[in-house]
Parts: C-alpha cells; structure tokens; sequence
C-alpha cells in the first residue's frame, strides 16, 4: 500500500471504505488541501455555528419525517398527490429522507471535518433544501405555512455558505510578544 493510499478500511464494510478512498481520492486530485498551517483546526464563527444547527436540526426532521411519510406515520390527504408523478408518499419520503436528509448532515460532516470545502457543502445542501421545497410547491402547491418557512431556512443556508464559516489564524503573535510561547528572549 503506497503513501497515497486512503486507509479507511478498517472495521468498515469494504463497499464503504471502497467509496470513502474514492471520494478522498477525488478531493485529493482535485487539489483540495484542508491542512492548515497551524496543526490545530479554526474554530467556527458564529455564522458557521448557525449553519452546523441548521444541519443538523434539518437533517434530522429531513430523515425523521421521510421515514414517518415512508411509513404512513404521518398521514396526508392523497388528494394532494392528484397530477402529481406519485402515487402514494412512499417515494416522496424516500427522496426527503436520502437526498434532503443525507445534504444536510454531509454538509455538516464537512463543515466540522473538512474547512476548505465547507462553504461549498453549505451551498449545495441549501440548494437541495430549498429546490426540494420549490419542487413540492410547484408539485402540491402551498399547503402549510411550514412550506415557507424551509424555503427561507434552505435561503439562508445558501446565503450563510458565502460567510467566513471558520476564524482564520494570525500569523502575528499577540500582544506584542516576539516569541510564540510569549516569552521575549
């Protein structure tokens, strides 16, 4: 095994360490560097904080909720799914479960693991969030204020994307001091 080798195969199934090695992979030849300088990471402004909730609360009502409409846990009127490409609510669960659900905590999982390309999962998963919310308004129409109000958090999300997500570390030692420990020698 080279030097380049991805090594995520440990305790994992091979199927899923066959696509993280890939995925690394990619980012690797696509040039996307996330060491920093500092062996430490930058810690998350506010807007990135804000954004990491949302992830996360979106994602988990995205995976609770399409395994509820999969379900037939949370019960709709089928009138609503009339010109509609769906027959019953089991795909349309499906789709919010693994798309919505899945963008939101890969963003999340990004933004705390990943700094280069957080501000570009942050895009990604509110244009999923907000397309999938103007895609059933178009489908069903408005039905519940609640519509709109993921709309504007998926809005938010991708306005938050082109915030500075994490604090940049300066290069100039604090208060004066010469030496980084803060020892003048």
């Amino acid at each position: 095994m080279n030097s380049q080798k991805w090594l995520y195969a440990g305790g994992r199934p091979k199927w899923l360490a066959t696509i993280l090695n890939r995925c690394f992979a990619t980012i690797h030849t696509l040039g996307i560097n996330d060491r920093q300088a500092s062996p430490m990471r930058a810690r998350l402004t506010v807007w990135g904080r804000i954004l990491l909730f949302l992830f996360f609360f979106i994602g988990f009502g995205a995976v609770a909720g399409g395994v509820g409409v999969m379900k037939e846990m949370l019960p709709f009127p089928e009138v609503w799914l009339q010109g509609t490409p769906f027959h019953g609510y089991f795909y349309p669960g499906l789709i919010l479960c693994l798309v919505v659900g899945s963008s939101q905590f890969a963003a999340a999982f990004i933004l705390l693991w990943r700094s280069s390309i957080g501000n570009v999962a942050s895009l990604i998963a509110g244009l999923v969030l907000a397309g999938w919310m103007v895609g059933e308004l178009r489908l069903i129409g408005f039905q519940a204020p609640i519509q709109g109000c993921f709309v504007a958090i998926g809005m938010v999300e991708v306005g938050l994307s082109f915030a500075r997500l994490r604090r940049t570390h300066s290069r100039t030692p604090r208060c004066g001091a010469s030496h980084p420990t803060g020892l003048r020698t």
